[in-house]
């Protein structure tokens, strides 16, 4: 695993990456501040100022994912659990600050519905940082 940075404007982040050939990793951890990334997409990269960096993506993974601002701590995993029961999983930045994975697997429509729910319930509030699921009607 390497380090891998990424930077949009005056934001610069770090993801952990796995090498697959050459300069293409494939992304193993979640965004809290960049947007356009997910986990397992793969990426290419290169050397600036010895830091690997972020270039472009090579190929989407197809899951998404959202961020979440928590509002009431307590009430998180009660709101929680709904949707990692539909295969998500997240990792935690700050005591508030939260990254979701959304594998492609899962059905986006429900895991929309129950972040909206929470919303509304004035438990978190959250956005979408990439969105890469395919939508059947």
């Amino acid at each position: 695993m390497e380090k891998i940075y990424f930077q949009e404007g005056d934001v610069v982040e770090t993801l952990w990456g796995e090498k697959v050939d050459g300069t293409i990793f494939r992304v193993k951890n979640l965004p809290f501040h960049i947007y356009g990334i997910s986990y397992d997409d793969l990426i290419e990269t290169e050397i600036v100022d010895d830091q690997l960096r972020f270039k472009a993506v090579s190929k989407k993974s197809g899951h998404s994912t959202y961020r979440v601002f928590l509002l009431n701590e307590k009430s998180f995993q009660e709101s929680w659990q709904p949707i990692e029961s539909l295969g998500c999983t997240f990792e935690q930045a700050t005591k508030s600050l939260y990254a979701i994975d959304v594998p492609e697997n899962s059905d986006i429509n429900q895991v929309y519905s129950f972040l909206q729910k929470a919303e509304d319930a004035k438990i978190w509030e959250f956005e979408e940082a990439n969105f890469e699921h395919n939508i059947t009607k």
